[in-house]
């Protein structure tokens, strides 16, 4: 096996000054906050895994002074089921960019933080898992791959997806890369909203992410394409249906609030 630290914080070397300091001096650092935790990004390797986590050096003080050692974030490759697993449970996206992009600075892939910051957004474990296995070796695979795998949003066009992201940061009422992607999940014509994007009076209005929200609630698909008047007409369209369903909601919360618990029972409703 093999232990390798590939980065490590520029405030390591106090660390380890500390480890060596009088006890005197390693409990003065410690209660008064002298001195404060560093991290580092570990490679770790056996026949079987490849891993890569970022740990946190904690200086500690129980008789003598001492650094603490904990993982925070991590994932593991496994060379035979050439699977990604990411540790703790953790979504990809909550994974920190520190260690992500000290993996692929490790694995030789240098275009990674090479791309714009809202494209790294993009990031998901098997995305990652085919940049492992060199199946991905470009900023545009990259973005081919999320478009065809995890976007899915049928008409989407690859390549206008990642020319809209390569020249700007794509943010719709400060919603960013999500909001953009819930825009083109509930439009009737994605591809036209991709190359239209910087031209979009609808997009642009203070109401879209409503729009965005009443349609993904309603399961609906919305034309970006209509006027400003159209778009507030339909909103309008919109709202009624979420009021009725609001309104059911509140039958039903009541239903619940006054009968006796063992005789509660959706069967007695009114729809």
């Amino acid at each position: 096996m093999e232990r390798k630290i590939i980065w490590k914080g520029e405030a390591m070397q106090r660390l380890d000054d500390f480890k060596h300091a009088t006890v005197e001096r390693q409990r003065f650092l410690v209660h008064a906050r002298k001195i404060s935790s560093v991290q580092q990004v570990i490679r770790y390797e056996t026949e079987e895994k490849l891993c890569w986590f970022l740990e946190e050096c904690r200086p500690r003080f129980g008789t003598v002074g001492f650094v603490q050692r904990l993982a925070t974030d991590g994932f593991s490759f496994d060379k035979k089921k050439k699977k990604l697993s990411v540790w703790f449970g953790k979504s990809f996206l909550k994974i920190s960019s520190l260690l992500i992009s000290q993996m692929m600075k490790d694995i030789g892939v240098n275009w990674y933080d090479e791309m714009p910051y809202v494209m790294r957004g993009l990031s998901v474990r098997m995305i990652f898992e085919k940049i492992i296995k060199s199946k991905i070796g470009s900023p545009f695979s990259f973005v081919e791959s999320y478009v065809k795998y995890h976007l899915k949003v049928k008409g989407v066009d690859p390549v206008d997806y990642y020319k809209l992201l390569l020249g700007k940061t794509p943010n719709v009422g400060n919603g960013g890369i999500g909001l953009l992607n819930d825009i083109l999940r509930h439009s009737s014509d994605p591809n036209w909203v991709v190359k239209n994007y910087d031209n979009i009076p609808t997009l642009s209005s203070m109401h879209a992410a409503e729009v965005r929200d009443y349609c993904k609630i309603l399961g609906k698909k919305f034309d970006w394409s209509v006027s400003i008047d159209e778009m507030m007409k339909q909103k309008k369209q919109l709202e009624a249906e979420i009021a009725v369903y609001e309104q059911e909601y509140k039958i039903v919360q009541e239903f619940y609030e006054y009968i006796e618990p063992e005789t509660k029972s959706l069967e007695v409703l009114p729809f």
